[in-house]
């Protein structure tokens, strides 16, 4: 058995490509691949939610509050169909040691 499950580095989101291929990949990969990706390919819907939600917030506190209200920074965003991973990259280093969901002390969102 695995002494860690570390979900930033664990390929365990089911995404589609945008070529139509499908795939398992961490949420570093997520970040980085996501001009490449056309949707999560979750089993049920509301799995889908919960994983959207969930990188949702990690980019929201990733980047900072005047960027999130700055509409010209999200036209910029979209335009170039890109995402900022040197602040989500930075925020993730951070908090990597909180996404180990076989932690014994602090497993993610769970009780040990």
């Amino acid at each position: 058995m695995a002494d860690s499950f570390n979900l930033l580095t664990e390929p365990w989101i089911p995404v589609i490509y945008t070529d139509g291929s499908v795939a398992d990949i961490s949420i570093r990969d997520i970040f980085a691949e996501a001009h490449d990706i056309q949707g999560l390919a979750c089993d049920l819907p509301t799995v889908n939610v919960a994983v959207f939600r969930t990188l949702l917030a990690i980019f929201y506190r990733s980047v900072s509050k005047d960027m999130l209200k700055d509409q010209k920074y999200w036209a910029k965003l979209w335009k170039k169909s890109t995402l900022p991973l040197d602040s989500i990259t930075k925020y993730l280093d951070t908090v990597a040691d909180r996404f180990d969901l076989l932690d014994p002390e602090k497993p993610f969102l769970q009780t040990p």
